[in-house]
């Protein structure tokens, strides 16, 4: 079985720094890329850096601490929960002037979406480089070796980095003693390590988001400047985008408590307002919604809904009225064919196809298929705009329509 290699050369993490930015420190120390570096410890390269802090197993830390001289669990500091982050990478932000306190040196709590300022210096973090206008750490930086570091090692071309200092940017404070830092400092206390518990943590975070969003829309959101106000609109108001597990956790709480099923069934199914108008009230996704619906056991129509009949004015109307299953479909505002398959689903026997009726002035007038199918308009002035035509094959003559109709009009008569 082959050895494990160990380096000679040995950098300690820094308290809070995250594993991509100590491998870059160590690779910088060696004189050699991060790739190399990584290539030459038997781990994976990873294109995407928060990959580095979410990929990495039990065995493969413990491996690592053993190649570098650390102590065994020393490294689950440096990454975070696998279940932290979705599909796509979260949003890293920085702090300029940590950048320069530190030597370029990385923090792990940067890739929280929950961190929005930094607690030391009170200033918003920052979340684009100043150059290129992209987020520097979302490509793993590969040439470390020969750039200085905080520097933008995004690549901008085939064979070029952007090379903007970071630690160079202008800091976006914030006025002393700011809601923002105090609900960031406390945020900041909950550590966040491979082996935390993910809802307890977003529980939390929640909570003080809650009261923070209070407190800014009350008194301080007016007090920002314009570069600060658009900071922290580019940081906490695209935080709750569904692209990361702590926003579809924000997304389901918020969703629990807005939809329950009273609300859905008094909107949807007695009011007849559609899911789709409902996601936009409560500016909610329509996705979301349909969900919670048929979590709630609402059944969920994909085209019209279901026409509600009142069936037993349904029943007397087509049996004791002999009124055809179109003729009530119009009245009802839908196709008889939906009309029929009520009547089937009610077990009501069809009448014979020849059998039918026509509403005319108001009086249940029958005809038959034919002759409905043939009718034709002759003026307002003989029976209401209808004259039958010869029926071929009809067991009703016009002399036997014309009596009943004048029969019906009698009848109706006081």
């Amino acid at each position: 079985m082959n050895e494990l290699r160990t380096l000679a050369i040995r950098v300690l993490p820094l308290p809070g720094e995250s594993i991509d930015s100590w491998l870059e420190a160590l690779a910088r120390r060696s004189w050699t890329s991060l790739s190399a570096l990584l290539e030459a410890l038997g781990h994976p390269v990873y294109e995407r850096t928060h990959r580095m802090l979410v990929a990495p197993s039990s065995e493969m830390l413990r491996q690592l601490e053993l190649q570098t001289g650390l102590s065994p669990g020393h490294l689950d500091q440096t990454v975070i929960p696998p279940g932290l982050v979705g599909r796509y990478a979260p949003r890293w932000r920085f702090c300029p002037q940590c950048l320069r306190e530190s030597d370029g040196r990385w923090l792990t709590r940067w890739w929280l979406p929950w961190s929005l300022a930094c607690a030391k210096h009170e200033a918003l973090l920052q979340s684009v480089c100043p150059s290129c206008l992209k987020e520097p750490r979302e490509f793993l930086p590969r040439p470390v070796h020969v750039n200085t570091p905080g520097r933008c090692l995004r690549p901008i071309g085939p064979r070029s980095l952007c090379g903007a200092d970071l630690g160079a940017l202008p800091a976006l404070e914030l006025e002393r003693g700011h809601p923002l830092a105090q609900a960031q400092l406390e945020l900041d206390r909950v550590g966040v390590t491979r082996t935390t518990n993910i809802n307890s943590v977003f529980t939390h975070a929640e909570e003080c988001l809650d009261r923070l969003t209070q407190a800014m829309s009350n008194s301080d959101l007016p007090a920002l400047e314009n570069l600060l106000g658009e900071a922290w609109d580019r940081l906490f108001i695209t935080t709750p985008i569904p692209l990361t597990e702590f926003a579809a956790w924000r997304l389901r709480e918020r969703g629990s408590k807005i939809l329950t099923r009273e609300l859905l069934r008094q909107e949807y199914q007695q009011d007849g307002k559609p899911l789709r108008q409902i996601a936009e009230d409560y500016s909610l996704p329509r996705k979301y919604v349909v969900e919670r619906a048929r979590e709630l056991g609402i059944p969920v129509y994909r085209g019209n809904r279901p026409h509600i009949f009142d069936d037993e004015w349904l029943s007397d109307q087509y049996v004791n009225r002999a009124r055809s299953a179109d003729d009530l479909g119009q009245e009802l505002g839908t196709k008889g064919d939906v009309v029929r398959r009520r009547l089937d689903h009610l077990g009501i026997p069809r009448r014979p196809q020849f059998i039918g009726t026509y509403t005319c002035c108001g009086i249940p007038f029958p005809v038959s298929d034919t002759t409905r199918r043939c009718r034709s308009r002759v003026g307002s002035d003989m029976l209401a705009g209808f004259m039958p035509p010869v029926l071929v094959g009809s067991q009703i003559s016009l002399r036997s329509l014309t009596l009943r109709f004048i029969s019906a009009a009698l009848m109706k008569r006081p």
